[in-house]
């Protein structure tokens, strides 16, 4: 009998052991999901909602536009920047932009009511935007 006890109380301090374990164990961790690889922005180029964009060794243009033309560059932490002109009367603005793979979003803000900061970062009277593709028109 006394044999018996004694496996009874191993068994016991076993399972609570086991049970000790598990309810201070570490949760799963979560499964970390690998997003696809961002397109490089040259994939953007054609036409867009302001105007043709051509890319070319780190160089942007934005062209044939009614009222707006951009000359700029992508820097080398990925954003994209521009400096833009009206077609009429050639007044300047600023633009700072990122790229996610689908669009350009950033900010612009004339010439006289922003500028950049140390960092880079377009500060002062500024104005959000996107430019993204736009299918063409069907030629019939």
């Amino acid at each position: 009998m006394n044999r018996i006890m004694r496996y009874m109380r191993y068994l016991l301090t076993f399972a609570l052991l086991l049970v000790a374990s598990l309810a201070f164990s570490k949760p799963d961790r979560p499964i970390e999901k690998k997003l696809p690889p961002i397109p490089p922005v040259s994939t953007l180029a054609g036409k867009t909602n302001w105007g043709n964009l051509t890319i070319a060794d780190g160089e942007v243009v934005l062209s044939q536009h009614p009222h707006w033309t951009a000359i700029g560059t992508v820097l080398p932490n990925g954003r994209i920047k521009l400096t833009w002109a009206t077609t009429q009367g050639g007044r300047e603005a600023h633009g700072l932009y990122s790229w996610d793979g689908k669009e350009m979003r950033g900010a612009w803000g004339w010439t006289d009511g922003c500028t950049y900061n140390d960092a880079g970062d377009l500060i002062g009277n500024i104005h959000g935007d996107r430019i993204y593709r736009v299918e063409p028109e069907p030629d019939f």
